[in-house]
């Protein structure tokens, strides 16, 4: 077919063949003719395997099986023009403002001089816009001694690294930064980029110890990095502030951790950025939520949700962190539907772009809706999913999902897994209270309560309470209320597996008058029969109000049924979420992950996430089996 075409059109196809998407003024710089748009629109007329991206006939691509049969014979043909054409498409788009196709051109004529150069101006904005992953693939490119050479690329790679969860790396790199910011300082007057790498470096350390918990040498790194830096310089000291906030909050120091946190988002604001600062004060809602004030906490998500409906008509990434905050207070308050709902628009949000960690927080309050639910095992499956998808940040994991899936483990009767879960966490109920481990601790009393009495089930319920009485004197210290009422529920629920029903009326009773405030109700119901035969009994016994009959009616209240298997699910241990099932569907159309990306207007990453997800719920391992099972399974 190609050999048909005359001259020009065959010329005009092998030349343009280099590029992803189509332009008449694009294809006029790398073919140096000025007929592209003509040359393009009588390309659809003639139905060549063109198609267009737009309703203005603006932009086109290739089929991508053309376009690969059009590269092959170009760089068997006229293999000396191939850096050319790049290299021209690589100017265009640097002139038009479109610095990662000028990158992926550059990148591909092997301009590497160029590539360094764009990826150094690129580097704060793409920062910024949450495409750290991106730029990264780019800059994995570069020789390693064209990195280091270039402090900003040094400080750029580091920052990249450490988004990406990848800590060893981007502490070998950050060394690297350091020794090539000194370098360049001693090397004379620096420009203005420049002076701001020191800073940006302190920051980075604060960031690599706060995601390894290490308190302390968050607090040293991020102060020095707001020594360093003006007081007007608000969207530089943000990071900084707001790392501090979470270094407060790791060592259970709530109150300061939100005020700390809550100047880093306000510093976001004022330096002009409110979407990140939006997206990020989540945080706020949930350090409320950990002190119990669920009125509080429900507040600041939903009053951060209207200002970013006013500032944006559509749900952006950041407000998924919003919608799952209020998601799980909904849920404990009780209204699980409404729970359900804003965890779907939780995942629309994530799915335009969320941030690594994303995938793995939504799983987590997924399989606690579940559990609420009554749906134990598939709360198992998504606690499973989400441990899969843990990466290590500065977000201090209270609630991690190993400790979660232990709880089940436990609910369920496997108490030798949730065992050997606590022997591999290194537990012991003579454990000191610290705040980071406070969740499991509570996981551990749990186990030890539902122990056997033929299995050493006396002497671990008296440990249960010994342990329960330490985590109840550092909660109270620690002003954690959400923390002190589940410890008050397992210490009442302890005295009552020891056949002391009057001696678990007291912390229930004290459990009851903390809650009834914020209104708190899962936190009661989820813990089932045993706990409806106590407050049945504070009821007869005249300690309880109208809240505790609340309470109770909500045993009553029959759960959500399961009105047959979930669309995307026949066949699946977990389904495919309607992104997920889109994604495959444009597979299935033939195209490739950066035109699904293109066309879903979300980040490249996404759609590899997306794509590597459903390969795993599928149990296959690339698309054309991928296509051919869901076929089989009427996905398609």
């Amino acid at each position: 077919m190609l050999q048909r075409q005359p001259e020009a059109v065959r010329d005009f196809l092998l030349r343009t063949s280099v590029l992803e998407r189509l332009s008449g003024p694009l294809c006029d710089a790398v073919t140096g003719g000025e007929d592209g748009r003509s040359m393009l629109q009588e390309l659809e007329r003639r139905n060549l395997f063109v198609v267009p991206l737009d309703d203005r006939r603006e932009w086109y691509r290739y089929h991508h099986l053309f376009a690969e049969v059009l590269q092959a014979h170009l760089a068997e043909d006229q293999p000396e023009r191939v850096r050319t054409l790049h290299r021209r498409a690589s100017a265009w788009h640097q002139q038009q403002g479109s610095p990662g196709d000028a990158v992926r051109h550059a990148l591909a004529a092997g301009e590497m001089k160029q590539v360094a150069e764009l990826l150094e101006l690129t580097w704060p904005a793409m920062d910024r816009a949450h495409q750290t992953a991106t730029w990264l693939g780019w800059a994995r490119a570069l020789p390693d001694a064209q990195v280091r050479d270039s402090p900003v690329l040094s400080v750029g790679y580091a920052w990249a690294l450490l988004n990406e969860g990848e800590l060893e790396e981007a502490e070998a790199r950050l060394r690297d930064a350091e020794r090539t910011v000194e370098a360049a300082e001693r090397g004379g007057p620096v420009s203005e980029q420049l002076r701001a790498l020191p800073a940006s470096v302190a920051t980075a350390r604060a960031y690599l110890a706060q995601a390894r918990g290490d308190v302390p040498g968050t607090i040293e790194h991020a102060r020095r990095s707001l020594g360093l830096l003006a007081e007007e310089d608000r969207l530089a000291r943000a990071p900084a502030a707001a790392l501090l906030g979470l270094a407060h909050w790791t060592a259970g120091d709530l109150e300061e951790a939100h005020r700390t946190f809550g100047a880093g988002m306000d510093s976001l604001r004022a330096g002009g950025d409110p979407l990140s600062a939006i997206g990020g004060s989540f945080i706020l809602g949930d350090i409320r939520a950990a002190q119990g004030r669920l009125r509080e906490a429900a507040r600041t998500h939903e009053n951060l949700l209207k200002l970013a409906a006013e500032l944006s008509p559509q749900d952006f990434p950041g407000v998924g962190g919003l919608y799952l905050g209020l998601a799980d207070l909904r849920r404990e308050r009780g209204d699980l539907a409404s729970a359900a709902r804003l965890l779907k628009r939780a995942r629309e949000a994530y799915d335009r772009g969320g941030d690594l960690g994303a995938g793995h927080r939504w799983r987590v309050a997924a399989a606690r809706l579940r559990v609420s639910e009554g749906d134990l095992e598939r709360a198992l499956g998504l606690l499973e999913e989400a441990e899969r998808m843990h990466v290590r940040s500065p977000l201090p994991d209270v609630r991690p999902a190993a400790a979660l899936r232990a709880r089940l483990w436990v609910a369920l009767g496997r108490l030798d897994e949730a065992g050997a879960w606590v022997r591999e966490r290194g537990l012991s109920a003579d454990d000191e209270p610290g705040y980071l481990r406070e969740f499991e601790h509570l996981t551990l009393a749990r186990l030890l309560l539902a122990l056997p009495a033929g299995e050493g089930g006396e002497d671990s319920g008296r440990d249960a309470l010994g342990l329960l009485g330490r985590l109840a004197d550092a909660a109270e210290a620690g002003e954690r209320t959400g923390s002190l009422v589940e410890i008050l529920i397992l210490r009442a629920l302890a005295q009552q597996a020891r056949g002391s029903t009057a001696r678990a009326l007291g912390p229930l009773e004290r459990a009851l008058l903390l809650a009834e405030p914020e209104r708190f109700f899962r936190i009661f119901v989820d813990e089932g029969e045993p706990m409806r035969f106590l407050l049945r009994r504070a009821v007869a016994a005249g300690i309880a109000g109208g809240y505790t009959r609340d309470l109770l009616a909500a045993f009553d209240v029959p759960r959500p049924a399961e009105t047959g298997p979930h669309p995307h699910a026949t066949g699946l241990a977990l389904p495919l979420t309607d992104r997920e099932l889109e994604i495959l569907r444009l597979i299935a159309a033939g195209m490739r992950n950066q035109e699904i990306a293109d066309q879903l207007s979300i980040r490249l990453t996404t759609v590899k996430r997306h794509i590597a997800n459903t390969y795993g719920k599928l149990d296959v391992g690339h698309r054309t089996a991928a296509v051919a099972r869901a076929t089989e399974l009427e996905l398609l």
